[in-house]
């Protein structure tokens, strides 16, 4: 009797966990479907303002070759360092020429401007699903280095973020200042709800076959690659 007590015991906690986990798939796909929402409206905002831009540049040269006829070279140059300033803005929010990967750095940029942002980005080409990927990854990193900067003392509040293409491999480094040493799992009691966690970019990393490194000195620093 108490054999079917426990095999029974045994199959409801099974039922629950098997629940759970897929409870906490949900949330996680909710968070990725809503940070991907974010950057396709901003992806679109920043479109929009290129069309407009691209639409209003002939005339702009129009009217600058106007002035410079007329011999009005004051007015002139001061209608092609308002153009220049435009010009400015939109190279701004151009971080590299994958449009959710730039949408998400726009996002993550824009909501934490006490934060300088470093950051070295190359040109790829990447599928789809590795760009979706990729955001996850670097949504996570990110955050993770964000939680990092509020908890500790320090004065310096930057990160760094580095990724380029190298012998069809996807490199991506983030390194910020360190709080205290941490473990690969993430220290939050609810990885879901608080964040996707370290935890994720090493299920994603080994999708990719890729390998992991985290260093622990001075900074913390994750180094990754994914093969392509």
């Amino acid at each position: 009797m108490s054999i079917v007590i426990g095999i029974t015991t045994f199959y409801v906690m099974y039922k629950q966990y098997i629940v759970e986990v897929e409870n906490d798939k949900l949330k996680l796909l909710g968070k990725i479907l809503d940070y991907s929402n974010e950057q396709h409206q901003l992806l679109m905002e920043n479109e929009k303002e290129i069309r407009k831009i691209k639409h209003d540049m002939l005339n702009n040269l129009s009217i600058a070759s106007a002035l410079s006829i007329e011999g009005k070279n004051k007015e002139m140059q001061e209608f092609l360092l308002k153009l220049i300033g435009d010009i400015e803005v939109i190279k701004s929010i151009t971080y590299c020429n994958q449009q959710y990967i730039n949408a998400l750095l726009n996002l993550k940029i824009a909501n934490n401007p006490d934060i300088l942002f470093e950051y070295e980005i190359g040109f790829f080409e990447l599928t789809q699903e590795m760009e979706f990927d990729s955001c996850t990854i670097i949504s996570n990193l990110l955050d993770n280095s964000l939680e990092e900067i509020r908890r500790s003392f320090t004065n310096r509040k930057e990160i760094k973020l580095t990724m380029k293409e190298m012998d069809s491999n996807l490199f991506i480094t983030v390194e910020n200042d360190m709080y205290k040493s941490k473990s690969l799992l993430t220290e939050k009691d609810n990885s879901v709800d608080h964040g996707m966690g370290l935890s994720i970019v090493q299920k994603l990393v080994n999708k990719y076959q890729g390998i992991i490194d985290i260093n622990q000195s001075d900074k913390f620093k994750v180094s990754l690659f994914l093969k392509k």
